[in-house]
């Protein structure tokens, strides 16, 4: 288990599956999303991946405020990183993103996306795109 300053805890070996219609909806709870990698280092490719998939027409149709920043670092020592920011004000950082496929990565964008969604709706609150 890895607990994250954020609060955010997961597991990274048990990847959190949504349905193709869901994950959109999901989507909608993301702020931001920052990446940084080494563009010509292997250990970068579940996170170039990430960033193909979330910037899919699909994906930014369903959330077209979020802002995607990369940042392509060209340094042998860099590991690369993802920042999610939430619109509830809080943050995730996979800072071993290196380590983990891009399903896992979504998986755990999924599950802070999932874990706002249920505590919203316990609380009647409504997202709110106009905002």
């Amino acid at each position: 288990w890895k607990t994250s300053s954020t609060g955010f805890t997961s597991s990274y070996q048990t990847m959190y599956r949504v349905s193709r219609a869901e994950g959109p909806r999901l989507f909608k709870y993301v702020k931001s999303v920052k990446l940084d990698f080494n563009p010509w280092d292997r250990k970068s490719k579940s996170v170039i991946e990430l960033w193909r998939r979330i910037s899919s027409p699909r994906i930014t149709a369903s959330n077209p405020k979020c802002n995607i920043k990369v940042n392509m670092i060209e340094k042998d020592i860099i590991v690369p990183v993802a920042s999610i920011h939430y619109v509830d004000g809080s943050e995730q950082i996979i800072d071993n993103a290196h380590e983990l496929d891009v399903d896992d990565l979504l998986s755990e964008i999924n599950i802070g996306a999932a874990r706002i969604d249920n505590i919203w709706t316990m609380e009647g609150k409504e997202l709110n795109l106009e905002e």
